[in-house]
């Protein structure tokens, strides 16, 4: 599915609809979600624990109209090459785990 990032002042977000976080089994009220970068793709997975994951990036998704957003730091973007304001995404669910590429 290709998307387009989102601007909220300096921020920028990944919009995730009901449906999506369905697919992913998480709860926005509860799961936090650990970023990783392999081979130029942004891997977004659900845990359940952040206390396992002491030095990683981690994020709750935020409410935002009728779904869920997930912000995404600048330097993430910076390291995969991502220029919000021309570039679109490419986004897939594997399991837990949604994975984010420049399209």
């Amino acid at each position: 599915m290709i998307k387009q990032l989102q601007y909220n002042g300096d921020s920028v977000y990944l919009y995730i609809t009901k449906p999506m976080l369905q697919l992913l089994r998480a709860n926005p009220e509860e799961s936090y979600f650990l970023f990783t970068i392999n081979d130029n793709v942004l891997n977004i997975k659900k845990i359940e624990n952040k206390e396992n994951y002491k030095d990683a990036l981690i994020k709750k998704a935020q409410k935002n109209g009728t779904g869920y957003c997930i912000y995404i730091p600048k330097s993430v973007l910076e390291l995969l090459d991502i220029n919000p304001t021309i570039d679109k995404v490419d986004i897939s669910i594997n399991g837990e785990t949604l994975s984010v590429k420049k399209s």
